[in-house]
C-alpha cells in the first residue's frame, strides 16, 4: 500500500477519485476508464456516476481515444483526458469522448 493513495478503500470502488487517478494507486483501482471500471454493488456505485477521466495509457479506450483523436490531428492530443475541458477545437466531440470526460 502507497501511504499517498489514501483512503484505500476509495480505490476500486467504481467511483473516479481524482486525487487516486495515477499511477502509483493503480489509476484509482481502475475506476477512470470506461473499460477497466467495476460497478459497486455494495455500495450502489455504478461506473461513470463520478465521469471517466482515463488516464490510465495502458487501457484499451484510453488507446481508442487516442488513435480517434490523432486521426483528427489534433494540435496538442495530451489535452484529451487532462482534467480540464477543452471546448475549442475538436476535443469535446464523441471521438474524442468529450475530451476524454474532462
Amino acid at each position: 500500500d502507497n501511504p499517498s493513495c489514501s483512503p484505500s478503500f476509495s480505490c476500486g470502488d467504481g467511483w473516479c477519485d481524482d486525487d487516486l487517478n495515477r499511477e502509483e494507486c493503480g489509476w484509482d483501482g481502475g475506476d477512470c476508464c470506461f473499460d477497466t471500471c467495476v460497478n459497486n454493488e455494495v455500495d450502489n456505485i455504478v461506473c461513470g456516476d463520478g465521469g471517466f477521466r482515463c488516464k490510465d495509457k495502458t487501457s484499451n479506450r484510453y488507446k481508442e481515444l487516442s488513435q480517434e483523436c490523432s486521426d483528427k490531428n489534433l494540435p496538442n492530443p495530451d489535452f484529451v483526458g487532462d482534467g480540464i475541458c477543452d471546448p475549442e477545437g475538436y476535443y469535446n466531440t464523441p471521438a474524442c469522448d468529450y475530451d476524454g470526460g474532462d
